[in-house]
């Protein structure tokens, strides 16, 4: 019994630890009040012995979801997901569903994602956005004089370039995004560790930190997975360009906690 209060009064000190090191100027806190903050949390690190890892990162497991796509083939989609799952921090591999009944075709293409429950969810709310927004474009594209003015016989592979060029796009805006954010953190990063002394210095949970957690987790775990074959396509470059433009339409910002649904920050 006294076990179990010692793990109790043990996950309510790490939830107040948590409380504190979320006292930050970028939630609201005046530069004093979250220098207060993370001296507490020094304190209450030493008196127990404690990490920061051990209150953040510990106290959440990877997990694994799988999106369903509805698509029985690969396609132009397929081309984001390598840089979505490093925008989100997770690990990503394709799946499929096969018929109950034969001759056992593909029924469904999916999406295994794998690390931290908030990186998951927010790779699959990407994952549809994305995979909306090409169809959707490409519906409008289509009613364009640029597309009805293709003979017949060359839509399907103009079609087909439109929603690459938009996902080659789309791609790249993740990576440039990805890239944006690490220069953003390094900089915060760097910010404090003028404004700290080592022991608050060592108080810091660092991308790195969190990187390190889910490749931990996921060498334990880790499938028996095989490359696919690549596909090659008729080019098209003026429907590639249109798609490429198409896609800096798509907002690829979080949805805000709590909004309406499907309401964008």
């Amino acid at each position: 019994m006294s076990n179990v209060k010692q793990d109790n009064e043990l996950s309510r000190l790490k939830i107040k630890i948590r409380g504190l090191s979320a006292k930050t100027v970028a939630n609201g806190c005046t530069e004093a009040e979250a220098f207060s903050a993370m001296e507490k949390v020094g304190e209450l690190l030493e008196q127990y012995n404690l990490t920061l890892t051990d209150c953040m990162l510990k106290a959440e497991s990877c997990i694994e979801k799988r999106y369903w796509s509805g698509k029985k083939r690969r396609g132009p989609m397929d081309t984001t997901m390598v840089a979505l799952s490093e925008f989100t921090d997770t690990k990503m591999y394709c799946c499929r569903k096969y018929a109950d009944v034969y001759p056992y075709t593909v029924s469904d293409l999916g999406y295994n994602w794998f690390g931290l429950e908030s990186d998951v969810d927010m790779a699959i709310y990407l994952a549809g956005v994305i995979q909306k927004a090409i169809w959707g474009e490409y519906r409008k594209w289509r009613k364009t004089p640029e597309y009805k003015n293709r003979p017949a016989h060359t839509r399907q592979v103009v079609a087909l370039n439109f929603q690459i060029g938009m996902a080659h796009r789309l791609n790249d805006r993740l990576r440039d995004m990805k890239e944006e954010l690490i220069k953003q953190q390094d900089t915060a990063d760097s910010d404090k560790r003028r404004h700290m002394d080592n022991q608050c210095t060592d108080l810091m949970v660092t991308h790195k930190m969190k990187t390190d957690k889910v490749d931990s987790e996921w060498d334990e775990i880790k499938p028996k997975l095989h490359k696919a074959a690549r596909s090659r396509h008729r080019v098209d470059y003026a429907a590639r360009t249109a798609g490429a433009k198409a896609a800096d339409k798509v907002n690829l910002s979080r949805p805000i906690e709590g909004g309406r649904k499907g309401e964008l920050s």
